[in-house]
């Protein structure tokens, strides 16, 4: 995945992360509409693997996973690129959750339907038996049985009309026990809640939802106020995913933005 474009001066890189059974398919639109990205890295999540589940080692993943973010930093800074971070949902909370701990040096991050951590206990525990049950689901019908159920929630079903092929069949190619794995051990009602930190963040933070998924723009407005250096991006005609549901729109503001911040 390459692009460019001489209107921007400064060399970046793009660092992004999937959501829950994501892949790279899932930004190619977005690649193809934004022309501000010199170098572009992408890295899967925990619990995101093909093959065979024999393969999977769940005390390494989390390792694994920061590795992989360490390596991309590294690698963008040998480039003399800045560095973007474009993560959602999942990704979004669990770079979030690293980011905190390892405070690597970085340009911005946009963050898209991103929720820091549910606080009521009664909240945690239903959300957390639900995810439990869905990784059930999982172990026992297989994958592609999964998929076809999991993109039907109303949350992601608004991406249906845009999801490729290529990305409906990544999907279905991912290990079961990894996913549910995933699914649980990273469930909004297990990790920890970030409000408290997120006055800690030093870097700019952009926040964006669709202008139809209301649950998260509401999310974000309460972030904003939170935020050293928050910004919030509306994107129209997108609900929870804008980079599968409107990327052009998403490029269109980013682009912007970055333009705007020269």
């Amino acid at each position: 995945m390459k692009s460019g474009n001489p209107t921007f001066s400064k060399k970046r890189a793009l660092l992004m992360l999937h959501g829950f059974t994501g892949s790279p398919y899932d930004y190619e639109s977005f690649l193809s509409l934004s022309g501000a990205w010199d170098v572009q890295y992408f890295v899967r999540l925990p619990g995101h693997i093909g093959g065979k589940s024999a393969s999977f080692n769940p005390d390494a993943e989390w390792g694994r996973f920061l590795q992989d973010l360490e390596y991309c930093i590294t690698t963008a800074k040998q480039h003399e690129a800045s560095i973007h971070v474009l993560a959602y949902s999942m990704g979004a909370r669990l770079w979030l959750k690293a980011y905190l701990k390892k405070r690597w040096e970085i340009t911005a991050m946009f963050l898209m339907g991103v929720n820091p951590g549910l606080e009521g206990g009664n909240e945690r525990e239903a959300r957390l038996q639900n995810d439990k049950q869905l990784a059930e689901k999982l172990r026992h019908e297989g994958t592609s049985i999964f998929v076809d159920h999991w993109i039907q929630q109303p949350l992601i079903r608004t991406q249906l009309p845009f999801i490729s092929e290529e990305s409906l069949e990544s999907k279905k190619r991912l290990d079961a026990k990894a996913l549910a794995w995933a699914l649980e051990n990273y469930s909004p009602g297990l990790l920890p809640a970030l409000w408290d930190q997120l006055e800690s963040l030093d870097r700019p933070t952009v926040l964006i939802a669709g202008e139809a998924d209301t649950k998260f723009t509401a999310i974000h407005q309460r972030m904003l106020g939170m935020l050293r250096n928050g910004y919030a991006i509306s994107v129209k005609d997108a609900g929870h995913a804008p980079h599968i549901e409107n990327p052009h729109g998403l490029a269109k503001e980013i682009d912007a933005y970055l333009a705007s911040a020269n």
